[in-house]
């Protein structure tokens, strides 16, 4: 990093560094700091199928709708960069997740086999909000953890996800400890039609005016999610083919999945024919 900086004296530098003391604790930070402008936070990925549990990736306070094993949240890896090791919120950029994650549980906090196939996975903000839509899916808000879930109410399904709620709040957050910003992993992950609903709600915290995507944006999407459609009914083949115990299972969550993809390219399609509409439309028309 030292000569990285000798190198490009003007240039911006970066780094992303968790902030775990698993992780952090090995670093000279003054010399960290000193190199770089900014350190990308990634407190995230605090869940996933290596944990064997359904929950949070990115929860900011500890959760309130189970009992954490062991407490992680985001507040906790702030505190830890900022009060442990001294390092200046000027220099940080606090992480958060667009995507959310997938178990096949019947409640958050359920356990699962580590590593298991079909028990977890990531999935976009749009699909996910298609499972909500579809009525299958009760909605819940951990006030205590400040993070939105949803689980299946016939059971098979956890989903944990951002909002625009949950990411207000981490700016907030963000913004009272003095950091420099946020950083998001990944940009587009929210992107439902015209729309990416938590980059707004970025947006709003920092007074910045919302934006609507232009047409070759949607373009894009749509060739996307042909290729996911045609990734997901080839894996369901595979499913039904293995003949496995919980085959079964997997089908009838992998169709809930292909019916939401199916809704993102409605959604899509829906948005791209109604921005040509307006722009072949005459002026009349228009208002």
């Amino acid at each position: 990093m030292k000569q990285l900086r000798a190198h490009f004296p003007d240039r911006i530098i970066t780094t992303a560094l968790g902030a775990s003391e698993y992780w952090i604790g090995h670093f000279s930070w003054k010399e960290v700091t000193d190199s770089v402008d900014y350190v990308n936070v990634m407190t995230y990925d605090y869940s996933g199928g290596w944990g064997g549990r359904a929950a949070y990736a990115s929860n900011l306070f500890p959760a309130g709708a189970y009992s954490p094993e062991p407490t992680l949240s985001v507040e906790e890896g702030m505190k830890n960069l900022i009060g442990n090791h001294k390092v200046s919120p000027a220099k940080l950029l606090m992480g958060m997740t667009f995507w959310p994650s997938r178990f096949s549980v019947d409640h958050i906090g359920d356990h699962f086999p580590i590593n298991g196939p079909g028990y977890s996975m990531n999935i976009t903000h749009a699909q996910a909000m298609y499972l909500l839509r579809t009525g299958k899916y009760a909605d819940f808000w951990d006030e205590k953890a400040a993070m939105p879930y949803m689980e299946r109410t016939g059971g098979g399904s956890v989903v944990c996800y951002e909002s625009p709620k949950s990411i207000q709040r981490k700016c907030e957050y963000a913004a009272k400890l003095g950091c420099a910003g946020v950083m998001i992993w990944h940009v587009g992950a929210d992107v439902c039609g015209e729309k990416a609903p938590l980059m707004d709600a970025v947006a709003e915290s920092c007074g910045v005016a919302k934006q609507i995507f232009p047409r070759q944006i949607f373009e894009q999407q749509v060739s996307d999610l042909q290729n996911q459609i045609q990734q997901l009914k080839s894996q369901l083949s595979h499913v039904k083919a293995a003949g496995e115990v919980n085959s079964a299972k997997m089908s009838e969550l992998s169709m809930d999945q292909l019916h939401a993809l199916f809704s993102q390219m409605e959604i899509t399609w829906g948005s791209l024919q109604d921005q040509l509409w307006r722009q072949d439309a005459p002026p009349h028309a228009t208002k």
